[in-house]
C-alpha cells in the first residue's frame, strides 16, 4: 500500500481523537503541557495499538468485529458526553473552589482510557482490513500513532483556547462534540444515511 494512502488513512483515523482531545482542553479549568502530553499519548497509543490488534486477529471474521464495535464506541462516548453536558448545565464543575476536581476528571486516567478506546475502535477494524489486504503493519502503526499524537496535542491546546472564548458554555459544547462523534460512528456503521 502506498505511503500516501496510509498517511491519508492515518489522518482519517486521527480525526475522532483530535475532536475528543479538544473536549479535554475545554473540560479543565487549567490545562498544563503535561496534561496535554499525557492525553496525546493516550490517544496516539490506542490509535496505533488497535490496528495492531486487528491485524494480529485478522483470522477472525471482520463481520464479528464490525457487528458490535460501533455500539461500544457510541456507548463510551455518550457516557462521558452526557456527563459533560450535565456538568455544563448544572455548573457542578464550580463546586470545587480551586477547580481541582474538574481538572482531575478531565485528565483522569479512567476518562482518558475510555475516550482513547472509544475513538480508536475504527482503527481495530482498519487493522483487520490491513491483514486481509496483506499490508505490512509496522509503517501504518507508526504513522497512525504519530499523526494522532500530534493532532491530539494540538487539540488539547486548541480546546484550552476555546474555553476562554466559550466561557460557561464550554462543557456543554464539549459534551455535544463527544455525542456527535459517537452518533457519527453509529450512523456510519449502521448505514442509516447514504452519505455516511
Amino acid at each position: 500500500m502506498p505511503i500516501a494512502t496510509v498517511t491519508l488513512i492515518s489522518f482519517g483515523l486521527a480525526m475522532d481523537s483530535f475532536a475528543a482531545s479538544i473536549t479535554r482542553g475545554i473540560s479543565a479549568p487549567k490545562v498544563t503541557w503535561r496534561d496535554s502530553f499525557i492525553a496525546a499519548l493516550f490517544f496516539g497509543f490506542f490509535q496505533a495499538f488497535m490496528p495492531l490488534v486487528g491485524w494480529y486477529t485478522g483470522f477472525l471474521s471482520k463481520d464479528i468485529i464490525v457487528s458490535f464495535d460501533h455500539w461500544v464506541a457510541f456507548g463510551l462516548l455518550a457516557l462521558i458526553g452526557i456527563h459533560m453536558l450535565y456538568e455544563g448545565v448544572t455548573g457542578t464543575d464550580q463546586l470545587s473552589s480551586n477547580g481541582a476536581m474538574a481538572a482531575f476528571e478531565a485528565f483522569s486516567l479512567t476518562t482518558l482510557l475510555i475516550l482513547a478506546i472509544a475513538t480508536s475502535i475504527d482503527a481495530l477494524a482498519t487493522g483487520v482490513s490491513f491483514f486481509s489486504l496483506q499490508v505490512k503493519i509496522l509503517l501504518p502503526v507508526f504513522l497512525i500513532g504519530t499523526i494522532t499524537f500530534i493532532l491530539s496535542l494540538i487539540g488539547v491546546r486548541l480546546g484550552k483556547q476555546c474555553k476562554g472564548v466559550l466561557g460557561q458554555r464550554a462543557k456543554m459544547v464539549g459534551g455535544l462534540i463527544l455525542l456527535g462523534i459517537g452518533a457519527r460512528i453509529l450512523v456510519s456503521h449502521l448505514g442509516l444515511f447514504a452519505f455516511s
